[in-house]
């Protein structure tokens, strides 16, 4: 019987933090025979004892596909694996696995590992509680756009990233719900800007730019909320 490969890359990867770091560990580019377990590896640091790693996988043209998280360290046990029969996962202090069960053609993607040390109380596994208002905005170079999404319950902090065709998320801005204090990239986004009012959260970009068009990503502890700009 044929034996078909099946090719897996794990790209760079996005932390909760400015102090912390995680990162692929060993091979990027990884292939592996149809049928078999494959294993993808990234390490980690964190200065919190509250770690939540996280694994997406992206399909060309598509948003990235929330697999699943594991809690380590302080957080050790707690974990949420939606699709237990395909994917499982193991952490330590330093970091984290995903285990494709039993690779199939399907799997040939592009995988990112993720780290949130956010010292709030993990939302329930099945409950998405935040939610883009639109899911697909055009505009008009130059013009005024406004992004929002919806939450529930309380937050610690709520993100935007922004992500371009081939590259990785990349953080924008963040407002602390409790003081509404706000953390700009660096270097900062000049023409966006962050607000928070009755369970929403806005991304403001003035004059819209060519370069502006991406897929914009809202996260509220460590969920995600998918916005694309086009």
């Amino acid at each position: 019987m044929e034996t078909r490969m099946i090719l897996l890359m794990i790209f760079t990867a996005v932390s909760g933090s400015f102090a912390d770091t995680i990162g692929p560990e060993g091979d990027t580019y990884i292939i592996g025979h149809e049928g078999d377990s494959v294993t993808l590896n990234c390490k980690y640091e964190a200065d919190s004892n509250y770690v939540w790693l996280y694994w997406y996988r992206q399909f060309p043209n598509t948003e990235p596909q929330f697999i699943m998280w594991k809690g380590a360290r302080a957080e050790d046990g707690k974990k949420n694996i939606p699709n237990p029969n395909e994917f499982d996962s193991s952490t330590s202090r330093t970091s984290t696995q995903l285990i494709i069960k039993k690779s199939a053609l399907k799997d040939s993607a592009l995988y990112y590992c993720a780290l949130w040390t956010d010292p709030v109380i993990q939302s329930d596994a099945n409950e998405n509680p935040i939610r883009p208002d639109n899911t697909s905005v055009s505009i008009t170079e130059g013009h005024n756009i406004t992004l929002s999404c919806t939450y529930d319950g309380s937050a610690y902090s709520l993100h935007w990233y922004r992500q371009t065709s081939g590259s990785t998320p990349e953080f924008l801005v963040l407002i602390r719900e409790s003081d509404k204090y706000i953390t700009k990239s660096t270097p900062p986004q000049a023409h966006m800007s962050i607000r928070l009012h009755d369970k929403q959260v806005y991304l403001e970009i003035s004059s819209v730019k060519v370069t502006d068009s991406a897929l914009v990503e809202t996260k509220l502890y460590r969920t995600s909320a998918l916005q694309e700009l086009s």
